[in-house]
């Protein structure tokens, strides 16, 4: 036998000797676990990701109760190595902060986004938020079925049952006819609630404006009674002048009937005649349509006028008595 010194390399060199000396593969398993049980194994961990780190930043932030800087944390790590396992833990973060349903809605996101084979990690996890979320069921009485409107925390909701996050929330609920009622409820996880609200009928009368009398609210008056004293020198002046034509007419039918007296006037003169005769009864007729609306414009503007200055009922007297040609009024302005 070749006598040789041992190496002073490691476990390595020792089992290369022995297997080239001849010893066989049964040496170099003897040498191997002879030297393994002489000689202590030192193992080196590889160092912790950037990431890593911040996830435990975020776990310490989140036994400390300081949420928010748990929450911030934990989604630098995500978006440093993005994936399942950086994903639910920021969904378990938010849940921490009572967010639970932003936390549901983070990890079907990532459902959505997620490949097969990671799909069952990230399910199982909201599966497990699922289980957490309250539920608020609102039993409306009052009203018919579907006519209450139902608020909670300011946001309208449709349905009967809501799920929500657990803690505190304020409920409105109002329908037509109906005084409004707000209530206060608080919610525990992974249980279900039921709310009554009854609504009473809203027995007050609405109320009516009132509209304040001030001088302006008559200060049309004035211009329209002014408007309809126009209208009436228009109709007066058209009715005279109207009256003074048909006065022409009958004036001119009678001199060309003069003419044809002793004799017997001609087809012609007879036409001319009847012409005249319906000209001014025309104009008469016109004349007396003129004449009446120019009274009752003058009227209505009188009334305009005593209306806007009148204090008592006794100044409320006003005759009017239109004439041919002339209008007379009579009254305290």
């Amino acid at each position: 036998m070749v006598p040789f010194s041992e190496p002073k390399h490691g476990i390595l060199h020792r089992f290369i000797l022995l297997f080239c000396l001849g010893g066989g593969p049964a040496i170099a398993q003897v040498a191997l676990s002879t030297a393994a049980f002489a000689s202590p194994v030192h193992l080196t961990l590889a160092p912790k990701s950037r990431a890593e780190e911040l996830a435990q930043q975020a776990r310490d932030a989140l036994k400390a109760s300081r949420y928010e800087e748990a929450i911030s944390l934990m989604t630098r790590a995500r978006d440093l190595e993005p994936g399942p396992r950086w994903t639910v833990e920021l969904a378990r973060a938010i849940a921490a902060s009572g967010q639970l349903l932003r936390a549901r809605q983070l990890l079907s996101k990532a459902i959505e986004k997620a490949r097969p084979e990671q799909r069952y990690y990230l399910e199982a996890a909201r599966d497990e938020l699922e289980a957490r979320i309250p539920t608020l069921r609102i039993q409306v009485s009052g009203p018919a079925p579907g006519v209450a409107s139902v608020e909670i925390d300011g946001e309208k909701k449709e349905g009967s049952v809501h799920q929500l996050d657990p803690g505190p929330h304020s409920v409105r609920v109002s329908a037509p006819g109906f005084l409004t009622a707000e209530e206060q409820t608080t919610l525990l996880e992974a249980s279900p609630h039921e709310l009554l609200v009854t609504l009473r009928l809203d027995s007050t009368p609405d109320p009516v404006p009132s509209v304040p009398v001030t001088s302006s609210s008559s200060a049309w008056r004035r211009p329209v009674a002014v408007g309809s004293f126009v209208v009436a020198g228009a109709g007066v002046v058209t009715g005279a002048l109207l009256w003074m034509k048909r006065n022409g007419k009958n004036r001119e039918a009678n001199d060309l009937f003069d003419q044809c007296d002793p004799r017997v006037c001609s087809k012609e003169e007879r036409q001319r005649i009847a012409n005249l005769d319906d000209e001014a009864k025309n104009a008469a007729i016109i004349a007396g349509v003129s004449l009446g609306v120019a009274a009752i414009a003058a009227g209505t503007g009188a009334f305009l006028l005593w209306d806007e200055s009148a204090d008592t009922a006794d100044q409320r007297a006003l005759v009017v008595e239109p004439g041919l040609g002339s209008l007379l009024l009579r009254g305290t302005f």
